[in-house]
C-alpha cells in the first residue's frame, strides 16, 4: 500500500479470515458484487531515508524513536538492527571500502516516530527533504555535512525545537508557512549556509513574523551569519526582512545572529 505518513504497510490477510460478500440485484440478475477484505499489518516498516557517505574510517551517528527500533544498511554488505527507543550513538567502520556508499535508515513503525537525528561532522550527502515526513523530530543535526537542498523542508516538524545544519550544501529557502507557537523557544542554525541569499534569508524571517495563523513563535534563536556567500548583515535584509527581524527581536524575545 501506498504511504501514510511516511510508513509503508506490507498487508495481508490472515489465514481463516471472514470475507463478507454482499450482492446487488436488478431484475432478477446480480449486477455487482461488494466484499470486505480485512487487511492485517502489526509491524509495519517506514520507508527507508536514504544517504551517501563517503567516509573510509568511522561513520557515527546518533537516532532516537519512540519505542522502536532502527535497521541501518550501511551500503557496504553489513545490515544491523538497533535499538534506538532512547538515543543510542553507534559507529561502523569503512576501514578499506573506498568511494560512495548508500546508507540506509529505516524505522519500525514509521517515520513519525523518530524523534532524534544526529548525523553532523560526517561525510555525509543527500537531500533534507529525507526527514520532512518525521512529525515528531525535536532534534535535527546535520551540520558540516553535504546537505542539500531547501530549508522549507522543515515547515511541516512542528515538534522540532533544535535544528543545526551550519556548514552544509543547504541551496535555498521557499516561502512557507512555519508552524507558530509551535516552534517557541526554537533554535536554528543556518551559519554559513553560503548558497542562501539575502532574500531568502529575508523570507525566513518574514514566515517566522507571520506564522500560520498569526501564532508567532517567541524566545526562538536564529543564526543566519555567513549566508549569502559567506556575509549576512542586517543592511542586505530587504525592507520587509528587517521589519520581521525588528518585531521578533523587539516584541518575541528573539535572538537573531547576522555578520
Amino acid at each position: 500500500m501506498s504511504q501514510v505518513d511516511g510508513t509503508i504497510h506490507e498487508v495481508y490477510i490472515k489465514d481463516g479470515a471472514r470475507i463478507n460478500i454482499r450482492g446487488k440485484w436488478k431484475n432478477g440478475q446480480i449486477v455487482s458484487t461488494e466484499f470486505n477484505l480485512p487487511f492485517v499489518e502489526p509491524d509495519p516498516l517506514a520507508a527507508a531515508i536514504s544517504f551517501t557517505t563517503s567516509e573510509t574510517a568511522t561513520f557515527t551517528a546518533t537516532i532516537g524513536t519512540i519505542d522502536k527500533k532502527t535497521i541501518v544498511d550501511w551500503g557496504d554488505g553489513v545490515v544491523e538492527t538497533k535499538d534506538t527507543t532512547s538515543q543510542l550513538t553507534f559507529s561502523h567502520d569503512y576501514a578499506g571500502v573506498s568511494g560512495d556508499k548508500q546508507l540506509d535508515l529505516t524505522f519500525k513503525q514509521g517515520l513519525k516516530d523518530v524523534t532524534y537525528l544526529d548525523v553532523s561532522g560526517q561525510a555525509l550527502s543527500g537531500y533534507l527533504s529525507e526527514v520532512e515526513n518525521m512529525k515528531s523530530l525535536q532534534t535535527l543535526h546535520g551540520y558540516s555535512t553535504s546537505i542539500q537542498g531547501d530549508l522549507a523542508a522543515i515547515k511541516e516538524l512542528t515538534a522540532l525545537s533544535d535544528c543545526q545544519l551550519y556548514s552544509t550544501n543547504l541551496g535555498t529557502y521557499s516561502a512557507s508557512k512555519l508552524p507558530g507557537s509551535d516552534w517557541d523557544n526554537i533554535n536554528i542554525d543556518i551559519n554559513s549556509c553560503v548558497d542562501i541569499d539575502n532574500q531568502e534569508a529575508s523570507q525566513l524571517l518574514i514566515d517566522l513574523d507571520d506564522s500560520y495563523q498569526r501564532t508567532i513563535p517567541s524566545g526562538g534563536t536564529l543564526d543566519i551569519s555567513g549566508c549569502n556567500g559567506g556575509t549576512l548583515a542586517y543592511a542586505d535584509l530587504t525592507a520587509d526582512g528587517q521589519a520581521a527581524y525588528d518585531d521578533l527581536t523587539n516584541n518575541y524575545g528573539w535572538t537573531i545572529t547576522t555578520d
